[in-house]
């Protein structure tokens, strides 16, 4: 007898659950448990986004660009690395580069960053670039 007491108590909270939600409570309790999920996957988007990361002074507007040119025999599929050499004393003699070469950037043709490494000496008359180019067309 006391097991049938037991299993009844058991049962009858779930009957209470089951009988609170009607099909139109049923409704309007997943109806604000979806728009609360999409509101909450909406703010974390908003919040908690990854932020592209770039410096704040890259502008294609930028005044003190220069445009470098070279010619090559073939097209170039994979990365190639092209060596530049450039008078970095002159740019930090007149204030247009920080005397450690660290504001340098190398662009494509549409503005795209390139990668690149300091191979030479900084503030220098020959200070050498190695920049990385992912394809070359002739």
């Amino acid at each position: 007898m006391r097991k049938k007491i037991r299993l009844i108590s058991h049962i009858r909270p779930i009957r209470l659950i089951i009988s609170f939600f009607t099909k139109t409570r049923r409704r309007k309790f997943l109806s604000v448990l979806l728009v609360l999920l999409i509101l909450l996957t909406s703010l974390r988007l908003l919040f908690f986004s990854p932020k592209e990361v770039e410096a704040a002074w890259f502008d294609d507007s930028y005044a003190y660009r220069h445009r470098v040119t070279f010619t090559h025999n073939a097209d170039i599929s994979a990365d190639r690395a092209v060596t530049f050499t450039l008078d970095t004393a002159e740019l930090i003699t007149a204030n247009l580069m920080q005397s450690d070469c660290d504001d340098t950037r190398f662009t494509d043709a549409n503005g795209k960053l390139l990668l690149f490494d300091l191979t030479g000496t900084c503030n220098n008359a020959t200070t050498t670039y190695e920049v990385i180019f992912p394809t070359i067309v002739s």
